[in-house]
């Protein structure tokens, strides 16, 4: 080999060898962008996460029993003047309900020359008959 041929493979390897160095260092710096993106992702994550658990947490709280109580009293008045204004038009007590809305909610039953309305909801029964009077008891 001539000292032309040997300068030309020293070259070559000398090239090869900074390319192969250029490679890793690039390498490198790409996995070091990589992690950091991928850290940034999993903050923006967990953040993100963090807010719609405090939102849920904060929005949907369980409505309190008082609350329930009022609601189904309210409704049950409703549907005893309905049936009340019923029968002192017809003369006879209704088969169900007859304000629509509330038949699906209020259980009516007539009884004897009565009736007896229930309602219940998250663990609240609220029962009475025609007079008013309490017929049963909260769950």
């Amino acid at each position: 080999m001539s000292d032309i041929d040997e300068l030309i493979a020293a070259a070559d390897k000398d090239q090869h060898t900074k390319k192969q160095k250029a490679r890793r260092r690039q390498s490198k710096s790409g996995l070091g962008l990589a992690r950091k993106a991928s850290k940034m992702w999993w903050i923006a994550l967990v953040t993100v996460l963090a807010v719609g658990l405090i939102y849920l947490a904060l929005h949907f709280q369980p409505i309190s029993e008082d609350i329930v109580r009022s609601e189904l009293t309210a409704a049950m008045d409703a549907a005893q003047s309905s049936v009340d204004e019923y029968l002192r038009i017809n003369g006879q007590l209704p088969d169900q309900v007859p304000a629509t809305a509330l038949a699906g909610m209020v259980q009516y039953e007539p009884v004897g020359d009565g009736y007896r309305l229930s309602i219940s909801m998250n663990g609240v029964t609220l029962s009475r008959d025609r007079y008013g009077e309490q017929t049963g008891t909260d769950d």
